[in-house]
């Protein structure tokens, strides 16, 4: 599954800073490809990308600043 995880600037989403975690909106948009760059085809996501949304949605996945 290869596509980028897009949060767009003022979404609410959970950032682990200085060890703790913060729900928070986004300061700027954010896009994600699995292993960093969309050209490199040897990385890809383990969840499908509605579980990822959802994920982000209920709090399972945390962004690292």
């Amino acid at each position: 599954m290869d596509y980028p995880i897009v949060i767009k600037k003022g979404e609410i989403i959970d950032v682990l800073e200085n060890g703790k975690i913060i729900r928070k909106p986004a300061d700027e948009d954010i896009v994600i490809w699995p292993g960093g760059d969309p050209e490199d085809k040897k990385w890809v996501w383990r969840w499908s990308k509605d579980k990822v949304y959802w994920g982000i949605k209920n709090r399972m996945i945390v962004f690292k600043s």
